[in-house]
């Protein structure tokens, strides 16, 4: 009888998982529609839309940079941790577990990142090093970005994240503390 309440709980979860990473590209989709295509939408409105994906150096554009990283951290980052999420899910069948919790984990770290990702576009955007809409306008910037990113690419920290991202049951059963 625990087991089945477990199981229905843990499905319950994994759908609203599932949910989350749809909406989330859904919602991408409709910020990257152009203006003129978005004329007369039904959904929410035209002026939803441009507002929403018009940057400005304020209060209002950086909330507004911030929801597209969190948007972009959900659609991409959220299905890269489903096998995690399905060998922590296994050990509830043999151990309390809470599957919600061990996601509002990963989502308050990325929602953490998303924060500072927007504060500094917000920066980038107000040396107009960047446009409103996040592409460079600074060739050195291009450059700095990429050889950033392949230097990454080489590095020990990459094979030390790959490592535990490859073997997620390896990673929690060192890392596993009762309760």
């Amino acid at each position: 009888m625990f087991a089945d309440k477990v199981r229905s709980f843990a499905g319950t979860q994994w759908l609203m998982l599932f949910g989350a990473i749809l909406l989330a590209w859904i919602l991408l989709y409709a910020m990257a529609i152009p203006a003129d295509m978005r004329e007369g939408s039904r959904v929410f409105g035209a002026d939803f839309w441009e507002a929403l994906c018009t940057v400005t150096p304020d209060l209002a554009g950086m909330l507004r940079v911030t929801a597209m990283w969190l948007l972009m951290s959900v659609a991409m980052m959220l299905p890269t941790v489903l096998p995690a999420f399905g060998a922590y899910d296994d050990l509830a069948l043999s151990v309390e577990t809470d599957l919600s919790r061990f996601a509002a984990g990963f989502l308050t770290v990325w929602a953490g990142f998303s924060v500072f990702a927007a504060a500094l576009q917000m920066a980038l955007f107000r040396f107009d090093l960047v446009s409103a809409f996040g592409d460079s306008r600074s060739a050195a910037l291009t450059v700095a970005l990429l050889g950033i990113a392949g230097l990454y690419q080489f590095s020990a920290l990459k094979d030390a994240c790959l490592s535990k991202c490859r073997a997620p049951v390896t990673f929690i059963i060192q890392h596993w503390e009762d309760g």
